[in-house]
């Protein structure tokens, strides 16, 4: 079973390897575990911008 703190810590090492879009989706899963609006809002936040960092141009995932 996945827990919210698991899925954050999942979605910046993804973010880390420049997978956007995966860390996107994982934020966007978080946001049904978390706790409290604040965790929440943080999460739409984060997969917000994820998923504006994956649209641009040169940013091909993994590379």
């Amino acid at each position: 079973m996945k827990d919210f703190h698991q899925l954050i810590e999942k979605a910046k090492e993804l973010e880390e390897k420049c997978l956007f879009r995966r860390a996107a989706n994982t934020y966007s899963e978080a946001i049904d575990w978390a706790l409290t609006d604040e965790e929440r809002e943080r999460c739409a936040l984060d997969a917000n911008r994820c998923s504006r960092e994956a649209r641009l141009p040169n940013r091909a995932e993994g590379l």
